[in-house]
């Protein structure tokens, strides 16, 4: 991020109202964000007790006047005045940290917007958008770093206790990827199928944890601990991408930067820790969120401790949760640092750390089919949880899926022309994020073959029973895991194959062209495998 886009995070609030929206979704401001912030500013003064003394929304309407215009300290003013009758106003709390962002005190600003965030009954994308490129900020600042030893969790000098073994170590395979049907395959190669050995699955206790408001990390004021196959000297998680962790100068060394402490939680007796930037990803949150909670739900002496989880993420994941751990489990969201005397955490049940730490002009990342694993058993913990929800009935009849990709960017250019092809073989059009999740899980629960351009909702093959055909459309491009997808549908019980299109235009991520197909022949002739194997299975 450089110096010039700081002022992308004042945008809500200095955006004309016609102009297309910064965030890139390629509506209007007035439709978008600015919708988003007129409706959250209503809602959190209608829910308030504002002080007689202090008229609430005329006063939020005239500091928005005041940052419109470029007057940020009376701007500021304002907020605080609003802050001071209402102090948990989500606006006033989210504009203030807007403010100090775009004057460079990222951790006012970071304090403010994460508590700002943590109140949202439901996830707010203009405050979600500006968080996030607060984290990117803060990634390439120089804040103060504590150096911290990285050690297993068999080791013997490791902090864990109560440890607990609920999944044993399983032997797993890796299927082959074939590039087959790719006329530019610009270098990516296909691979063997392999053999690979998923690591037992264990809960632990940390006594005096220290958690971030987005960070699975386990860690202590000394010590981290690292699951078993992550390679300190490759893997980039994303905690090391947001800066939250850095290697340190010795060898198993790392650097934790120093953060913001919680507003409401600085430090909590017990709980189970499910912090984690993927809240906010659908695929990693199914594979690698949820089943950690599931599991943590089950471990009996952790029965009284409250969930932890990040207050920045999907609507959708924190629904899921609440419906399937336990309904009288207590949720608190988490919005800084916070010590936790005794912190309950399950290990890795799946993992896919991306390598964005290279020079992508010039190299590609280096990551493995070895590097894209997960555990089949915590797939189907979350399957099998997920599907309690929904009637037998509901899920009776077969199903042929097309997932239509909507987003603004990885844009699939002639998607009108694929989907007529799909169409035309009986599949159904669906659009996931427009559906509940309860909807979501009873559509894939009787899927039989599932087909759609990467991208998150591809995740829901988790709900499926096993032996679905899955059919992903993917542009050429070596910086993309490929495993990443195959390796998931595998251990679910399920056959993927990639179906490659050509890759269109230029992309601001290397690992997210927009993608075009030409040999719409081909393509139906894929298809027309994919359904006979389906119906042969």
């Amino acid at each position: 991020m450089t110096g010039d886009d700081t002022g992308m995070a004042v945008r809500a609030a200095t955006h004309s109202r016609n102009a297309m929206c910064s965030c890139g979704s390629g509506k209007r401001y007035k439709h978008c964000c600015g919708a988003s912030t007129g409706s959250a500013i209503e809602s959190a003064s209608a829910g308030a007790s504002p002080s007689p003394a202090i008229p609430t929304i005329p006063t939020m309407n005239l500091a928005l006047e005041a940052q419109q215009r470029g007057d940020l300290t009376r701007a500021a003013n304002l907020y605080r005045q609003v802050l001071l009758a209402e102090p948990e106003n989500i606006n006033a709390l989210h504009m203030l940290g807007v403010i100090h962002f775009a004057e460079n005190d990222l951790d006012e600003a970071e304090r403010l917007i994460r508590y700002a965030e943590s109140l949202c009954p439901a996830p707010v994308q203009i405050i979600q958008h500006n968080l996030m490129m607060l984290r990117e900020k803060i990634a390439v600042s120089n804040r103060p770093t504590e150096p911290l030893a990285a050690v297993r969790i068999e080791s013997p000098d490791s902090p864990a206790t109560h440890v607990e073994e609920v999944r044993a170590a399983q032997e797993i395979t890796l299927p082959a990827l074939s590039s087959e049907g790719a006329t530019d395959t610009a270098g990516l190669a296909g691979t063997p199928e392999q053999q690979a050995l998923f690591p037992s699955i264990k809960t632990f206790v940390l006594e005096n944890a220290v958690i971030d408001a987005e960070s699975a990390v386990p860690a202590t004021a000394t010590m981290l601990v690292v699951d078993s196959h992550v390679d300190l000297d490759r893997h980039q998680p994303p905690e090391w991408r947001y800066g939250l962790y850095r290697r340190g100068a010795q060898e198993n060394e790392m650097a934790r930067t120093l953060g913001v402490s919680d507003f409401k939680h600085s430090r909590l007796p017990a709980a189970i820790v499910l912090t984690s930037t993927y809240w906010a990803n659908w695929a990693h949150f199914l594979t690698e969120v949820l089943p950690k909670a599931l599991i943590a739900d089950r471990r009996a002496d952790w029965r009284d401790w409250p969930m932890l989880i990040s207050s920045a993420g999907l609507a959708n994941a924190q629904e899921l949760l609440r419906l399937l751990v336990a309904a009288d489990r207590r949720i608190i969201k988490a919005c800084g640092r916070i010590v936790v005397d005794r912190a309950g955490y399950v290990s890795s049940v799946g993992f896919c750390p991306l390598e964005y730490a290279y020079d992508w002009k010039t190299d590609f990342p280096r990551i493995r089919p070895t590097d894209c694993v997960f555990s089949p058993d915590a797939l189907g913990l979350v399957r099998n949880a997920a599907r309690r929800l929904v009637s037998a009935a509901a899920s009776a009849t077969p199903a042929f899926l097309y997932l239509r990709r909507t987003g603004s960017n990885r844009r699939f250019l002639n998607q009108d022309e694929v989907e007529e092809v799909f169409r035309a073989r009986g599949f159904e059009i669906i659009v996931p994020e427009k559906l509940s999740v309860r909807e979501q899980i009873a559509l894939f629960s009787r899927a039989r073959v599932i087909a759609g351009p990467t991208g998150a909702a591809i995740a829901n093959l988790v709900f499926a029973a096993p032996g679905c055909r899955l059919l992903v459309l993917a542009a050429i491009n070596r910086h993309w895991p490929f495993h990443y997808w195959l390796n998931m549908a595998h251990a679910a019980g399920h056959h993927l194959q990639y179906l490659f299109g050509h890759a269109a235009g230029a992309s601001p991520h290397p690992a997210h062209p927009d993608l075009y197909f030409d040999n719409l022949s081909r393509l139906g002739s894929s298809i027309d495998v994919a359904i006979r194997e389906a119906g042969s299975s």
